[in-house]
């Protein structure tokens, strides 16, 4: 058995944060000003008509802390993220950032960008290789060194493979509520993936998979993965007025290469590839991902810390102010 630190007792005092008080009007007024002053932003060529959205902040003082990667979640874009580059720019980092492929500004320009179509992948490995081609076209050419990462959800899977594959990158590697194991609603995985399998055999590969929707304009916190109404309204206006950020639920297909890849990534011999300082965060009211699957891949990396997470759900960076003053503590503390 790992064990599993609670956020209260991970690190004393706590972080400066945005309030959720009046946090719609700071960001917008305040923050988001501040951001666009130092943001870059470029479309990078991939194969194909592929286009890899990437924006980057270059720190303005040369405070020499390094630079921060960030790899997102399923169905979401640099837009959810401003809070967060804005803490780690506040701390004296520079940041990057994807959307990964088929997500927000990064689709085909044959794709469809409505909020009627699903997300989806050809091979779950894809996202891996843009993330490395961001890294070194963009990343180690615009940004100072050293690099840490932080991940949240299906970034997180991203993350963990690309550090399978490139040990020697990151100095170290922050993973909040990674998909490190898919919650497939008490049904067997061995049943899921059969039926996959059945579906995209029968050419259904494109389609909604069961459960999963278009994305809807009617707002809904109280189903959402976030723990702060404030937080979370913040995106879903800019998804109202954004349609590249409305991206519909998975397909059938990007379920199955999801399935294989978590596997992938938490194979022992995989595991132990990833040698650098791990910090990942388990919240606790999480029923996106299981787990399971996190507690495996820190069991198995050679230098690891879980932080338990109570009571806040899947995307804890949109937690309530009393988590994110100790979430952000924990962090920096990590990375300092």
């Amino acid at each position: 058995m790992i064990e599993k630190i609670t956020l209260a007792d991970a690190a004393e005092g706590t972080a400066d944060i945005i309030s959720e008080e009046g946090y719609i009007e700071a960001m917008k007024s305040q923050i988001v000003p501040r951001l666009a002053a130092l943001r870059k932003s470029v479309l990078l060529n991939r194969e194909g008509s592929q286009k890899l959205y990437c924006e980057y902040y270059v720190h303005p003082l040369d405070l020499s802390k390094g630079s921060v990667f960030i790899s997102h979640g399923f169905t979401e874009s640099c837009g959810k993220y401003h809070e967060v580059i804005y803490y780690f720019l506040k701390a004296g980092y520079s940041v990057c950032m994807i959307e990964h492929r088929g997500h927000g500004r990064s689709r085909r320009t044959e794709e469809r960008t409505s909020a009627g179509a699903p997300t989806d992948i050809d091979k779950f490995q894809y996202y891996v290789y843009d993330m490395d081609y961001a890294i070194e076209t963009v990343l180690k050419k615009n940004l100072p060194a050293p690099y840490y990462l932080f991940c949240h959800s299906m970034g997180g899977a991203i993350g963990a493979l690309y550090l399978e594959s490139h040990p020697d990158t990151f100095q170290k590697a922050i993973f909040s509520a990674p998909m490190f194991e898919i919650n497939s609603g008490g049904y067997p995985k061995a049943v899921v993936k059969a039926l996959i399998r059945i579906s995209c055999a029968l050419g259904k590969q494109e389609q909604f998979l069961a459960g999963q929707n278009p994305f809807s304009a009617e707002e809904n916190f109280a189903d959402s993965a976030a723990s702060c109404e404030p937080r979370y309204r913040y995106y879903f206006e800019q998804q109202l007025a954004v349609p590249a950020f409305q991206n519909g639920g998975s397909s059938i297909r990007w379920a199955g290469e999801s399935l294989r890849a978590t596997e992938r990534l938490l194979k022992p011999e995989n595991c132990s590839k990833i040698t650098i300082p791990v910090l990942l965060f388990q919240a606790g009211a999480d029923t996106v991902v299981c787990s399971g699957g996190q507690d495996r891949f820190i069991e198995q990396i050679p230098d690891g810390r879980l932080v338990f997470v109570p009571d806040t759900k899947h995307e804890i960076y949109l937690g309530p102010d009393k988590v994110l003053e100790k979430y952000w503590n924990v962090i920096f503390s990590f990375l300092e």
